[in-house]
């Protein structure tokens, strides 16, 4: 897939995310998940949260449709995807979780690096098998790295989103 391709497949996704945001906010306010003022957020009126369950959403199910159209190789050989799929739903659970109940940062840190080194695992054995020659050190480094990264970004993303 070229980059228009994932350019499209990205805006696809931002939609249906955005679509998706007046049925999760109904369903936070439902059940409680709200961030007040004064609480631990900087909200200056009542906001609902799980916003994560949207962005979930909006993005299984544009890869979802990606994927049955063949327009993502999702084969054995091609992509792993239940890697991918474990460490976003860890990544959702946590943020979950902690919309309900306040986590203390070091537990959600550690299941986000938990699912980067899953997908970091999966990234590099399929980039393993797709080349056949080792990287040895460098692809350890590699590794270490892509995990901080996808920790960092995480962490960027709840910070903005507190």
């Amino acid at each position: 897939m070229n980059v228009v391709g994932v350019a499209g497949l990205v805006c696809a996704a931002a939609l249906v995310t955005a679509a998706a945001v007046p049925l999760v906010r109904r369903l936070a306010l439902a059940w409680g998940a709200i961030d007040v003022p004064g609480g631990r957020g900087v909200t200056v009126k009542p906001t609902a949260r799980l916003g994560g369950l949207a962005i979930f959403r909006g993005t299984a199910l544009v890869l979802s449709v990606a994927g049955l159209f063949g327009w993502v190789p999702f084969t054995r050989s091609s992509f792993a995807v239940a890697p991918f799929v474990i460490g976003a739903l860890l990544v959702i659970g946590v943020g979950v979780v902690d919309d309900f109940h306040r986590l203390r940062p070091h537990v959600k840190l550690v299941v986000e690096i938990v699912a980067a080194l899953i997908v970091v695992t999966v990234a590099q054995h399929i980039h393993h098998r797709l080349l056949t020659m080792g990287l040895g050190q460098r692809r350890v480094v590699w590794a270490l790295y892509t995990v901080q990264a996808i920790a960092c970004a995480i962490a960027v993303y709840r910070f903005v989103n507190q």
